[in-house]
């Protein structure tokens, strides 16, 4: 989709975070659409308590943490010293279906596809939701490269209105929802 935006193929991508070398390549709304928060998921007969990354790296061997392949979450996580993870699963349910089968401990990703996740495949009494947040960040609406200016501020001015009504932050909520 990122190719795609960047030749023009697509006019513009909803969802997508900022970061410096994406700033080079499409042109971001400021207003953003939705908060993003990694959180971590585990069985809900797992009992552990957790607060922090090193409170995983402490159950070592038996602490390995599911996330999705060729994300940032994964690149995130494999930056980081001594975690063990496992990313071999291409996407949400698959590394869901891992975590009830006991191949792996914890799950890490955004809430509003993990929660998602969870909720569509009615696993909301299997799994227990940590009540921590790991990281936050914000999705915008990106443009390809060449956009009007127009139509740009045009997209923006709307996103601000449903910004100030509440509705961007209702449509959120239709999205993550709470199984704690």
């Amino acid at each position: 989709m990122q190719a795609r935006l960047e030749s023009g193929a697509i006019d513009l991508f909803i969802g997508m975070a900022k970061n410096e070398a994406r700033l080079k390549k499409y042109i971001f709304v400021d207003t953003p659409l939705y908060e993003v928060n990694q959180i971590v998921v585990l069985r809900r007969t797992d009992t552990v308590e957790i607060h922090n990354l090193d409170d995983i790296r402490n159950l070592a061997p038996d602490n390995i943490i599911l996330t999705n392949y060729g994300t940032a979450t994964e690149r995130q996580l494999k930056a980081q010293k001594e975690l063990n993870v496992d990313s071999e699963g291409l996407n949400i349910a698959a590394n869901l279906k891992k975590l009830l089968y006991g191949r792996g401990r914890f799950i890490y990703f955004h809430d509003i596809g993990l929660l998602g996740a969870i909720k569509r495949n009615g696993y909301e009494k299997e799994i227990r939701v940590l009540p921590i947040i790991f990281k936050t960040y914000h999705h915008y609406v990106a443009f390809a490269p060449g956009t009007p200016e127009e139509i740009i501020t045009r997209v923006d001015q709307a996103l601000q209105k449903l910004k100030a009504s509440g509705e961007l932050a209702r449509i959120r909520a239709r999205y993550v929802h709470s199984i704690l």
